[in-house]
């Protein structure tokens, strides 16, 4: 399993474009390939949910974070909206 990447092309990507790698490329809110995402030249393809990119936290993916530099503050951990 490789990540697709975040390049927005359709050039091969390695390693998610060896033979036998399954390929995690990411859709947006919308349920379609998220606009950065790079869809590469071959393999199989699965998309897992990446956010939107658009700057708008809200069609990004909230996730964990480490202590330094989440949303909530320095020192505190939680959570913060990304994509990719």
């Amino acid at each position: 399993v490789g990540a697709a990447g975040n390049d927005s092309t359709s050039q091969a990507h390695y390693p998610s474009d060896y033979p036998g790698v399954i390929k995690v490329t990411s859709v947006g809110p919308d349920k379609r390939l998220a606009g950065y995402s790079n869809t590469g030249d071959t393999g199989t393809m699965i998309a897992a949910p990446g956010g939107a990119g658009n700057g708008n936290a809200n069609d990004d993916v909230w996730s964990t974070w480490p202590e330094s530099g989440a949303a909530i503050g320095p020192g505190q951990g939680g959570y913060d909206a990304i994509h990719g």
